[in-house]
């Protein structure tokens, strides 16, 4: 397998890393049957994942305004005992870092980061750590543009370690809890859709790369964690492929000054219903996942 990792949306700046097949599972600390997996040989297949940094810098750019009550409370990390929880939730206090990064409050952002630093070692995952990248990212806490992307390269090195060690079921409760955790934060974070359609249509074009995430996460050998974690975006998954949509002839032409002008194609046809439907789903399955059972 192959995936596709972006390093900045809408640009074709990206690099392939080959994931090791094999039987290697997960060797953590929360050892328990039902947390470890063998992993059988993956089809050669292209699959896009992206960071919790870029959904937010593509949905939002400069019209975010987070709300701290939103992240899962960092007290929450204690209760998190096996290891599917600890993964899955590395994945959502990752994406609460980058989200709250966008706030003035930067004490707020070093406390999520240290209970990613916390979490991760539990499951042998010490690629955070590496670098000086703790130091390097207080350093740079005043500079929004600087920790988001100190932060791209703590997430991917984490996610190609991984690959490299043959984790893909820790990989994908990763993957699953920052995809999750992204519609949620986004979603609550549209306070009035006649307002704020624009960024409602930025949420829903996250349909292809939730859809990446779940084929992804489908080509692995199963187990119940997983199992489960597909039901979950699958819901979410539903929501999206229930919009409506305009399907016009895509239509090639030149304006005056000789440039080309694509006109047609398909179109969203999103309603508030749409995105209060997203929310209940949303904060149905997050609740799932940051609880503690």
């Amino acid at each position: 397998m192959k995936i596709l990792k972006y390093f900045t949306l809408c640009v074709a700046v990206i690099f392939f890393i080959s994931c090791k097949t094999g039987q290697n599972p997960d060797n953590t600390q929360a050892d328990t049957e039902e947390d470890s997996i063998a992993e059988d040989s993956i089809p050669d297949i292209n699959y896009v994942l992206i960071s919790p940094s870029e959904i937010f810098e593509y949905i939002f750019f400069e019209e975010l305004s987070p709300d701290p009550k939103f992240v899962n409370p960092h007290s929450n990390s204690k209760k998190y005992i096996t290891t599917s929880k600890m993964a899955l939730n590395l994945g959502v206090y990752t994406t609460d870092f980058i989200y709250l990064n966008l706030c003035q409050d930067k004490q707020q952002v070093l406390n999520y980061y240290k209970v990613i630093l916390e979490i991760a070692p539990k499951i042998n995952i010490y690629s955070g750590a590496s670098d000086n990248l703790p130091e390097r990212l207080q350093k740079h806490f005043a500079n929004h543009d600087s920790v988001s992307e100190l932060s791209k390269q703590v997430y991917y090195k984490i996610l190609e370690d991984l690959e490299q060690e043959g984790r893909q079921k820790t990989y994908s409760l990763i993957a699953g809890g920052v995809i999750i955790e992204s519609v949620y934060l986004a979603a609550m974070n549209v306070k009035d859709y006649d307002i704020n359609k624009a960024l409602t249509e930025k949420i829903f074009e996250q349909k292809e790369f939730l859809n990446n995430t779940y084929d992804f996460i489908a080509s692995n050998k199963k187990d119940k964690d997983i199992d489960n974690l597909l039901r979950q975006l699958g819901e979410l998954k539903k929501c999206f492929n229930e919009i409506g949509s305009t399907n016009e002839k895509v239509q090639l032409s030149k304006n005056k000054e000789g440039k080309l002008k694509v006109e047609g194609g398909s179109e969203n046809i999103i309603s508030a219903n749409d995105l209060e439907k997203l929310k209940i789903v949303a904060t149905k399955i997050r609740n799932e996942i940051i609880s503690d059972k």
